[in-house]
């Protein structure tokens, strides 16, 4: 059926008794109906029931799968108006689900599991190393790694060397060739001459794409702005037709088991992830627990498989749904892949801010205030885990130190300058392929930059305009691009963006203030329902510095919804690019440009030596 296999011991729930059901609400519409009413219409069925505005808000609150009298002892704890009616409730509950309107955990098994394509062969993946003038930590990963490959996983290793002193390329290309003689794969050294071969080479095959070759790959375009998504672009390329992990140069190849014991796989939400936090590295070490297994052969593991597979390795049958959000389920089929996969952190997250603290849950956050440090003592050294406790199925994703993509479908590329990218890459692959998935294994790569943040000043929690923006913006998929070929979904992309180029200056500026301001709102009410719970952390030695920080941030974020201010206190965004409209106009259109030439670009990339 498939040749993908996995190396993960999952845990099972507690069982449900075979003569129960296990009911899902899930996509399902809610339209106003006539008079007092709603129509219910269920996608998945087809099935469609009249009902009452309180019975849809009922229903609303069951996306689990769980029986039918789970469902209602739920419900009655969720909303006191219906606890004097438990047995209408129920009936009510069992009434929809035998018109078809909720799904069953055996239908949603059966959808996902009965007709798995046979998979591609598990080919062997290309290996990327980022760095940029940093030799000291290009070595620190680079030869240990080599020792760990074989041919059976990796087909090769690719340093990517965005440096900017000439001595440090010169250093890596140095460490490169040292590493080889211990390598049983390929090494290459890919730096400035490589890099210009490879525009030119394009340039030559597309050369009406010549602009958005320059403006994607070609470092002088960008001056002294951060290039991180150009060298990724360059690893994409590198890669057509090919499954490839991206490393930061600044990891250690270590896979680090999560500080809890783990569960079993789940679906879930991008900012579902947790966190752990330590007073001190000796603390932080003590945690360790290194698994044996090479982190670049569990990267891969799971990257490209249909999902079909993997709920097959790692469930018995439908039982084993319960718990599971159906919503979060009901978007994908047997054959959707794991286009991108991504691990944990342990040691720096790798965040500069502090808004991913919001959402972390209560037992994440009593870890952080159980330090007794203040938030800047505790961040700053680098004694954090961060991720999923479990193997996780998200439909996007966010930042990973180690990320492996599956290029033998059309993925998008990086915007090549600024932070956040790959947040913007994770949104853009789901808009791309709305029905593929992100594998979260639960493991932790180890992160840990040569230079230690110590010095950082984190500021309160905020938004300023950047990247994380268009994200937001990208991120409301439009119904109309159902059905359609990654290449045109691509093309809409395009398009979506050069509208807002095409926009006049005040038409522009003030969609960015409205987006802004949502942004804020969200970030708001994340810091609210945070201080809601600061009553059941009052003993803890850090809960004053979380208060203040809490405090502090909402103060901030109110005052910025009021004002709709797009500036710092520095007078600019919080990521690369100032508040230029002209900058922002002309950039979205090169932007434009490249989604549209992207495509034939990886055809042509496809055709070189490398």
């Amino acid at each position: 059926m498939t040749d993908y296999s996995f190396s993960y011991s999952a845990t099972t729930s507690a069982p449900t008794p075979k003569n129960e059901a296990l009911w899902s609400f899930n996509q399902t519409d809610i339209l106003p109906g006539p008079g007092n009413t709603v129509f219910l219409h269920a996608q998945h069925t087809g099935a469609g029931m009249l009902v009452q505005p309180d019975v849809a808000r009922a229903l609303e609150l069951c996306p689990t799968f769980r029986t039918l009298e789970a469902h209602t002892q739920h419900v009655l704890s969720l909303l006191p108006a219906l606890r004097d009616h438990g047995e209408h409730t129920r009936q009510t509950l069992r009434s929809v689900g035998q018109q078809g309107l909720m799904e069953s955990s055996e239908a949603a098994w059966q959808r996902l599991t009965a007709h798995v394509s046979p998979g591609s062969e598990k080919q062997p993946c290309r290996l990327f190393i980022m760095t940029c003038d940093r030799p000291e930590a290009l070595k620190r990963l680079l030869l240990p790694l080599v020792a760990q490959l074989s041919p059976e996983t990796t087909e090769g290793l690719w340093v990517i060397d965005d440096s900017r002193s000439q001595q440090h390329a010169q250093e890596n290309a140095a460490i490169v060739e040292t590493g080889k003689p211990g390598s049983a794969v390929p090494i290459h050294y890919f730096g400035e001459r490589a890099r210009t071969s490879l525009i030119n080479q394009l340039s030559e095959a597309a050369p009406e794409h010549r602009d958005s070759i320059g403006w994607l790959l070609d470092r002088t375009t960008w001056g002294k702005t951060p290039t991180y998504g150009l060298a990724r672009n360059l690893a994409l390329l590198l890669s057509v037709g090919k499954r490839a992990l991206m490393l930061d140069d600044d990891t250690l190849p270590e896979a680090i088991s999560p500080p809890k014991t783990p569960g079993t796989l789940r679906f879930a939400e991008m900012n579902h992830r947790e966190a752990t936090f330590h007073s001190s590295s000796e603390e932080l070490a003590r945690h360790a627990l290194v698994l044996e297994a090479s982190p670049v052969d569990l990267m891969e593991n799971a990257l490209g498989a249909p999902l079909g597979a993997l709920l097959q390795h790692h469930f018995m049958d439908h039982r084993d749904l319960q718990g599971m959000n159906g919503a979060l389920i009901a978007r994908y089929g047997p054959d959707s892949r794991m286009l991108l996969s991504q691990c944990g952190s342990w040691g720096d997250t790798g965040s500069s801010g502090l808004n991913w603290l919001l959402s972390l849950p209560l037992q994440s956050i009593r870890s952080l205030v159980e330090t007794g440090n203040s938030i800047n003592e505790t961040l700053s050294p680098q004694h954090c885990w961060a991720g999923h406790p479990a193997p996780a199925i998200t439909s996007f994703g966010a930042m990973s130190q180690w990320t492996g993509v599956d290029h033998r479908t059309l993925l998008p590329p990086y915007l090549p300058a600024g932070r956040n990218e790959d947040l913007l890459f994770g949104i853009m692959l789901q808009r791309t392929h709305p029905e593929a998935a992100v594998f979260n294994n639960e493991w932790a790569i180890r992160h840990a930059p040569i230079t230690p943040r110590s010095d950082v000043a984190f500021e309160p929690a905020n938004a300023w305009p950047g990247i994380t923006l268009l994200a937001d913006w990208l991120g409301r998929e439009p119904k109309d691009q159902q059905g359609l070929t990654p290449e045109r979904r691509l093309q809409g992309l395009s398009e979506e963006i050069a509208r807002l180029s095409e926009m006049d200056h005040d038409t522009r500026l003030g969609l960015v203030k409205r987006q802004l301001v949502g942004r804020r709102c969200a970030l708001l009410n994340q810091c609210v329902t945070q201080i809601e719970a600061l009553e059941t952390l009052d003993e803890q030695p850090g809960s004053a510095s979380w208060k203040h920080f809490l405090t502090e941030s909402r103060d901030r974020l109110f005052q910025g919804i009021q004002t709709a201010s797009l500036m710092n206190e520095g007078g600019e965004g919080n990521e690369s690019f100032p508040v230029d409209s002209h900058a922002l106009e002309n950039h979205g259109r090169q932007f434009a440009n490249a989604l549209k030439a992207w495509p034939a670009l990886c055809s042509a990339a496809g055709e070189t030596d490398y």
